[in-house]
């Protein structure tokens, strides 16, 4: 897989598109702010932090650089993807300097979307930090984590891995 080949929390198997990319605005701080959550937790969750390999200090990096986004995707059941390029070769419209992109109208914001092995609902905490983690799972290669573009099983199998792995630092955010 090409490092900046598109990693999905979904199950499209059609090629992403994405308009309207951001990295700034109310959404963008509602990301940042869920993704400061995750890092003051992350320590206290070895589980969590040890699959995460690194996981702190990218999301530190992440935070600090702010290359992170969103924007609206033509897929609203695709929740985030990590890349910039679909595995066609094809780019997704997002930047290749961000490392994730959230979907506008996906389960980060809106609650008519269930995510995840636990099937958090868009819009809560659960969710909004369960698709994050998927795709910081991606960036940093967690052990046992697969590509999952397209691939209905992989994508379920790696929902699963974040829900094994981050379950607790999930539920306890607040």
């Amino acid at each position: 897989m090409c490092i900046n080949e598109v990693n999905t929390a979904g199950s499209t198997t059609s090629p992403i598109r994405v308009t309207s990319f951001s990295n700034t605005g109310g959404k963008q701080n509602d990301i940042r702010s869920v993704l400061s959550k995750i890092k003051g937790e992350l320590a206290a969750y070895n589980n969590c932090a040890n699959w995460l390999t690194g996981g702190s200090d990218l999301i530190g990096a992440l935070l600090e650089e702010n290359t992170f986004g969103h924007g609206v995707f033509n897929d609203n059941a695709t929740a985030a993807i990590a890349g910039s390029r679909n595995a066609d070769g094809t780019p997704t419209g997002v930047p290749v300097t961000a490392s994730f992109t959230v979907n506008d109208n996906g389960a980060f914001f809106s609650n008519k979307f269930r995510v995840g092995a636990r099937e958090y609902v868009g819009g809560g905490l659960g969710a909004q930090a369960a698709i994050p983690i998927h795709e910081l799972a991606h960036i940093v290669g967690a052990k046992g984590f697969q590509s999952d573009f397209g691939k209905k099983d992989a994508g379920i199998a790696n929902d699963k891995l974040v829900d094994k792995s981050c379950r607790k630092l999930i539920g306890n955010l607040r």
